[in-house]
């Protein structure tokens, strides 16, 4: 599903969590047979009681689409940043890479021989952490000269990346955000139940 479509399924699935949680905080009820003038014609309601049911209804059935179509089938800035990082040995220290604290400071493994995989590399670090608070990635390529087997003189490259605990901490926020089309209609349609 193209982008536009993911944005238009996460404004649904958000829209609709905002009104079942605005009509169980506010405490909406209905008359006994309530009418709706639709195209000059009236209709009527005669079961109000599952229009709260249905609105949570079309809210989960908004949450799964938006968690299938925008997590599972596309690329979140979560599965992108733990993409990144899962190519990066922490400077000190060992594995496992945290994504929202631990080390600061990393470096791709295994160094490689071209320097334009690895300069796409850091510019992919680099734009795929928010800035935040004067704190943004800082990534570099670095060089390393070896001799072969055929005794000739080869470079390999690799990437020292330092990112911020402020950057981090700020890409936990954009992942809420990103992901609120799905936990916001289920905290809403929580609110509904208990009410």
């Amino acid at each position: 599903m193209p982008d536009p479509e993911i944005s238009k399924l996460r404004r649904l699935s958000l829209g609709l969590g905002l009104i079942v949680l605005l009509w169980a905080a506010a405490g909406v009820t209905l008359d006994a047979t309530p009418s709706i003038q639709t195209f000059g014609l009236p209709l009527r309601i005669s079961r109000p009681d599952l229009f709260p049911a249905c609105l949570a209804v079309l809210a989960v059935i908004a949450a799964l689409r938006y968690y299938y179509y925008g997590l599972m089938l596309g690329t979140s800035p979560y599965r992108r940043r733990r993409d990144l990082l899962d190519g990066l040995a922490p400077a000190k220290g060992r594995r496992p890479t945290h994504m929202y604290w631990g080390h600061t400071s990393f470096e791709s493994t295994p160094w490689r021989s071209e320097f334009d995989k690895q300069e796409s590399l850091a510019a992919n670090l680099v734009q795929s952490f928010p800035k935040f608070a004067r704190a943004r990635v800082i990534a570099a390529v670095t060089s390393d000269s070896f001799f072969g087997d055929d005794g000739e003189s080869h470079r390999s490259y690799a990437v020292v990346v330092t990112i911020p605990i402020r950057c981090r901490l700020a890409a936990l926020l954009e992942d809420l955000d990103y992901t609120a089309p799905v936990w916001f209609p289920a905290l809403a349609v929580v609110f509904l139940l208990l009410k």
